[in-house]
């Protein structure tokens, strides 16, 4: 199977550049004269190709022993009129920084460093012969580049890290907000619904014997169900209604912890006053559209820019990341949740993708 020899994620990007470095490789080891015998110079090929398979699929100390037979063959070859084998040692820098281990990096760069401190000892008899040459730039590219591929690695881990903790978070926050509508249930509905049970039971035993004692009981569900009905309007109300400045307050924090800056354009209170539903719809909307940002975007800004028009409001959010394809807008549920609740009161939903980032802007009409 070739994912089996080859990593599956990295054919798109890396395959044909392995092949032909490989391919270059065996080129120079055959083709070029050298003090080395045939069948050494087979033998010492094929421990460049095992050391570079160890490399593609090892993270640990195997990537080390891996990369010492890499540079080792470089080495060797590199040792005499031909230095220009110390330029492959970008391939085992590009590998030793594809590790999770901090020392397996660090152990990488030091065997690089030594590589070219042996093959400038033996040819020109100074370690440190390649300061004076064309090869110092190079080898300070090959020490850093696997600490600018470690930092990289790292800082997508995070990122993540840091997508699945909101994930956790929303869902705890759900689960709390689930534990807090069923103690409001118990507390208020629950406590009416049963007077109502048991007035309905007394006015039902009173209604021959006692007709005047069974419409009083009666009265009380009659007041009782009104009361029920506005504790369920109060409770439904607490469930729906979402603050947009409050919103804006968390989705700045939650940015600032991904590392990016928010910023809003209208300050707050906005007015005239938003109507509840339609400041709900807004805040879930920017809830929806700076979720977006955080996982799409690699913005560094985004912008929250809210106008009152004489007979709309409109919101539009605008980032500095690479945009989204057509694709990807259309495949995800958060643009098809903002046109749900954007359709529910009238609303409008533009969107665009520019060279300077990606826009999303909600229109929606003001309510009385």
């Amino acid at each position: 199977m070739p994912w089996k020899l080859y990593p599956r994620d990295q054919m798109n990007h890396l395959l044909f550049f392995d092949l032909v470095v490989c391919l270059f490789l065996a080129f120079q080891i055959f083709y070029y004269p050298s003090p080395y015998h045939p069948l050494l110079k087979i033998a010492s090929y094929l421990l460049l190709l095992i050391s570079f398979y160890t490399m593609l699929w090892q993270r640990d100390w195997r990537l080390v022993l891996g990369g010492i037979g890499f540079l080792g063959v470089l080495a060797a070859y590199s040792i005499g009129p031909n230095p220009f084998f110390l330029n492959y040692a970008f391939v085992p820098a590009d590998l030793f920084g594809r590790t999770r281990k901090k020392w397996v990096t660090v152990s990488g760069i030091v065997f690089i460093l030594l590589t070219h401190m042996i093959v400038f000892q033996f040819n020109e008899g100074n370690p440190f012969g390649f300061i004076d040459s064309f090869h110092l730039p190079v080898l300070i590219l090959q020490m850093i580049y696997p600490v600018l591929i470690f930092s990289r690695r790292q800082a997508k881990q995070l990122k993540r890290e840091l997508t699945d903790v909101t994930e956790e978070n929303r869902r705890l926050i759900q689960e709390q907000e689930r534990q807090r509508i069923a103690r409001d249930l118990h507390d208020t509905l629950g406590q009416t619904m049963t007077i109502i049970k048991m007035k309905s039971e007394l006015s039902t035993r009173y209604i021959d014997k006692n007709p005047e004692k069974a419409k009083a009981e009666l009265a009380d569900v009659i007041q009782a169900s009104r009361s029920g009905l506005t504790q369920l309007r109060e409770l439904v109300a607490s469930m729906t209604y979402v603050s947009l400045p409050k919103e804006f307050d968390s989705g700045q924090e939650l940015l600032h912890t991904a590392g990016i800056q928010l910023y809003l354009k209208h300050p707050f209170p906005i007015t005239p006053k938003l109507h509840p539903v339609t400041e709900t719809m807004l805040a879930l909307s920017l809830r929806e559209s700076l979720t977006n940002v955080i996982k799409h975007s690699q913005a560094t800004s985004c912008r929250v820019t809210i106008v009152d028009h004489s007979e709309a409001i409109s919101m539009t959010i605008m980032d500095n990341g690479r945009g989204q394809t057509e694709a990807s807008m259309t495949s995800g549920t958060g643009l098809l949740s903002i046109r749900e609740r954007m359709t529910l009161i009238s609303g409008t939903v533009h969107y665009e993708t520019k060279p300077t980032g990606f826009m999303l802007r909600v229109t929606v009409p003001k309510m009385e």
